[in-house]
């Protein structure tokens, strides 16, 4: 009996002391705070970091692996870079933009050709004007794009007239004029990158690149009186590379926002380009007169030739439905369809015609090729 009074005595203190060890006391250790990013997890779970502010959460994600677009694939359909701010980053990492522009330019040389003929005298038709500019956007310190673009210029001109001479004679002149162009850049960068987002705040626009071009230029002009004919034939060509560099601004004529909104605003805009190419320049021209021997003279050097371009006019485009869907980019990207209304001009140095139906003197003094006049755009910006 007193071992079992014994025992129970120890189990009521026992318990006891259990329930006043469950109450609060006066002296309590103070709590260590959550580590940053470290969410507060129940007892016996494992602790989880809590997403970086902005970040774009999981479910809707296509993350591309490469430097040069450190992007992710958000749920608004567009990109956006994981370092920089969505106001400065390119929508997609891909953009192709082919144009069409028709129009009509005017080739302006510093001489003559002689027997009283002149390539600005010809009639030229409207100008077909294909151009295609691909750019790759990146993500940097400043977002801009990879570019690369091609662009091809034919111009063709004629002249057929009667003059009355002396004597009751009458002189017919024919002539026609050709000219190819075809402008590359090979490799390029442009900043701001090519978006299809309307920024208002982005009014200018800047790019350096490697230009090869090639030049191919031909006159023919054949003067008849009576029996005797006259034939002055003339060519140019120049292939050449080299470094080249633009800048243009845009002027917004609104500013009306519109959410989620895509394309390019009304705006006044110009751009100016200068290049400075190096390649071979040949030159001939032939002068057959009846009753005298046929002059032929022909120059083939390497020359250094500048390039000025300047284009000023109007712009807007639109967005409008899909019309090639790549397979990372959204239906909320859009084509945009545009027109450009554009003052034109080019200048070409040192490679104008020689003529062998000048003065001795003054046959190999090519001069400069001069173009200008007004062209309408059509682009489409996938």
């Amino acid at each position: 009996m007193t071992h079992g009074c014994f025992f129970l005595t120890l189990l009521l203190c026992g318990l006891s002391g259990a329930a006043s060890a469950a109450e609060p006391t006066g002296l309590e250790l103070p709590k260590a705070d959550p580590a940053p990013g470290v969410v507060p997890q129940p007892q016996g779970t494992l602790p989880q970091t809590a997403p970086p502010t902005g970040a774009v959460p999981p479910g809707n994600v296509l993350v591309l692996d490469h430097p040069l677009f450190s992007a992710v694939h958000g749920s608004a359909g567009g990109f956006s870079g994981a370092a920089a701010s969505s106001d400065d980053v390119p929508t997609v990492p891909l953009v192709l933009r082919p144009e069409l522009a028709f129009g009509y330019l005017v080739p302006q040389g510093r001489r003559n050709l002689g027997l009283g003929t002149d390539p600005r005298d010809l009639t030229y038709g409207s100008v077909f004007y294909p151009k295609l500019d691909i750019a790759v956007n990146y993500v940097g310190v400043k977002p801009g794009s990879f570019t690369v673009s091609a662009a091809y210029l034919r111009l063709d001109g004629d002249r057929d007239r009667l003059t009355t001479l002396g004597g009751g004679l009458i002189a017919r002149e024919e002539s026609d004029s050709k000219l190819d162009l075809i402008v590359a850049d090979l490799v390029g960068v442009k900043w701001p990158a090519e978006d299809k987002r309307p920024h208002y705040d982005k009014w200018w626009q800047a790019g350096v690149s490697i230009r090869y071009a090639t030049l191919d230029q031909r006159f023919n002009s054949r003067v008849t009186q009576g029996a005797s004919v006259t034939i002055l034939n003339a060519t140019q060509n120049f292939n050449g590379i080299g470094i080249s560099a633009m800048a243009g601004c845009r002027l917004p004529l609104t500013r009306t926002h519109f959410d989620r909104s895509t394309g390019d605003p009304p705006c006044l805009y110009s751009n100016i380009r200068g290049s400075l190419l190096a390649g071979p320049n040949r030159k001939a021209s032939t002068l057959q007169v009846p009753g005298q021997t046929a002059i032929n003279i022909e120059s083939d050097e390497r020359s250094l030739v500048p390039v000025g371009e300047a284009e000023f006019g109007f712009a807007w485009g639109t967005a409008t439905a899909s019309l090639l869907r790549w397979g990372y980019v959204s239906e909320s990207n859009p084509t945009i369809v545009g027109l450009k209304v554009a003052a034109v001009g080019q200048f070409w140095g040192n490679v104008g015609y020689l003529s062998a139906a000048r003065p001795s003197q003054s046959r190999f003094n090519a001069g400069d090729l001069y173009l200008y006049g007004a062209v309408v755009t059509v682009y489409v910006k996938f």
